[in-house]
């Protein structure tokens, strides 16, 4: 299968954890830790679709400040929404196996996280658009 269809593939999958996301945002029953996971599984999806676009290869890792650089490193400009999506890499396995600290600061703020997904999907589907139209 060729790069530009795997990264369609990419942004598919990551519309998926979005759609959850849209249903989930204000619904108190769904735990935060569960929400932050689909935003974190949403950004690693939109940012692998993008290496794969940019040339690059997608690795096994859910490391989120790791995906952004490797992008960089294939000539991405990365904007501060999008470098921002960093701080969802715990969500992928220590929030998800663990327990969120409540009194480590402010709450987690769903619209806020749910807000850098939509970033970061505008910034990888111009990147995916640009490099099918070359």
């Amino acid at each position: 299968m060729k790069p530009l269809d795997v990264a369609g593939r990419y942004l598919a999958k990551a519309a998926q954890d979005e759609a959850l996301l849209d249903c989930t945002l204000f619904d108190s029953s769904i735990a935060d830790e569960i929400f932050g996971f689909h935003c974190q599984q949403a950004v690693e999806k939109l940012l692998k679709a993008a290496i794969l676009a940019l040339g690059g290869g997608v690795e096994r890792t859910h490391d989120l400040a790791h995906l952004v650089d490797v992008a960089a490193s294939l000539g991405a400009v990365v904007p501060p929404d999008v470098e921002a999506a960093r701080t969802l890499t715990p969500f992928a396995v220590e929030h998800r196996y663990g327990f969120m600290d409540e009194d480590e600061g402010a709450p987690f703020d769903r619209s806020a996280a749910r807000a850098r997904v939509t970033a970061v999907r505008g910034w990888a589907e111009e990147i995916v658009d640009a490099t099918s139209l070359s």
